[in-house]
């Protein structure tokens, strides 16, 4: 099957919860009609490319039925995606609609593997039937919510370190599912940190400090990720522009006892660091990348939960 992508091409994207499918509220979606007579009990006007969710939840048996329509040019595609990892575009999971060049409707399921994905017919994670699309682009589907392994909000302080580490304060980060976890000494001014965050096998992390703003640029960062032979790679690397060599390098404050591992789609890094010039107030940095290269890690998305993953922290305080 071969599909011809033109400059005219839109693709959407959405990054879904799953508690999506339990909560509704009015919306200017609830106006349209679709044919066939299918009805949908909730909706939601996405934010951008005038796109439309619909849906029905069926608790019993655990699935959604799904609408997906977007305005599109006649020469078009449109898709939706479950990204089960992270809020982006690489390593999520999509749905493809299509006029082939036989004037026929075409719907498949493909993986965005990178920014510029095959866009070949490929199996999910998760269980997708009912696939169709009509004239208008519209995809039609079921998914099993069951597939997303769902889990109860958990917090910093209810997770439970391998080697019995214990950490005597944590804090939940507000973006990249990260948390933050430490012990400060305030007679050496150091502190023993764990910092862990959601990453999927390919993909790396890295927390920072910025000893002179708060702020990407001048932060001095730990980075994490599996290296070509499939162990963990772990080492400090100095941020100096937008685009840095992410290669190892001296920071400057002392880190010690650096470490990494990765368990249950998380990448945990443990180290000693300090004590810095402002003592224990610091600006912290994290972030996170889907794509490794020739051990080097990628340039990170540039969503919004991306360019927020900064903020201040006193370790005496929190």
């Amino acid at each position: 099957m071969t599909m011809v992508l033109s400059s005219t091409s839109i693709i959407f994207i959405s990054i879904i919860l799953i508690s999506l499918f339990f909560t509704s509220s009015a919306q200017t979606c609830s106006n349209h009609t679709f044919t066939s007579k299918r009805v949908f009990t909730s909706c939601q006007d996405l934010p951008y490319l005038n796109a439309h969710l619909h849906w029905t939840y069926f608790k019993s048996s655990k699935q959604a039925k799904i609408a997906f329509r977007v305005q599109h040019t006649p020469n078009g595609w449109t898709a939706w995606a479950i990204n089960l990892n992270r809020r982006a575009m690489v390593g999520s999971q999509a749905l493809l609609a299509f006029r082939d060049s036989k004037g026929r409707m075409s719907a498949y399921t493909t993986l965005i593997t990178g920014y510029n994905p095959s866009m070949q017919p490929r199996k999910l994670q998760f269980r997708v039937s009912k696939l169709s699309a009509d004239s208008g682009l519209i995809l039609f589907f079921h998914i099993l919510a069951s597939n997303f392994n769902i889990s109860p909000a958990r917090t910093c302080s209810n997770h439970k370190f391998t080697a019995k580490r214990v950490y005597s304060s944590c804090q939940d980060l507000p973006h990249l599912s990260a948390h933050l976890h430490w012990t400060y000494n305030s007679s050496t001014g150091q502190a023993q940190i764990a910092y862990r965050a959601r990453q999927g096998p390919s993909g790396w992390v890295a927390w920072a400090i910025n000893p002179n703003q708060i702020g990407m640029v001048g932060s001095e960062a730990l980075v994490a990720f599996h290296n070509s032979n499939g162990s963990m790679a772990v080492y400090p690397t100095m941020i100096t522009s937008y685009s840095p060599s992410m290669l190892p390098g001296d920071l400057s404050f002392q880190v010690s006892g650096l470490t990494a591992e990765y368990s249950n789609n998380e990448i945990t890094i443990y180290s000693v660091v300090g004590p810095f010039a402002g003592g224990s107030l610091v600006n912290q940095v994290w972030q996170a990348g889907s794509l490794v290269l020739d051990d080097i890690p990628q340039m990170h998305s540039v969503s919004q939960q991306n360019l927020q993953s900064t903020g201040e922290l006193d370790f005496l305080s929190g």
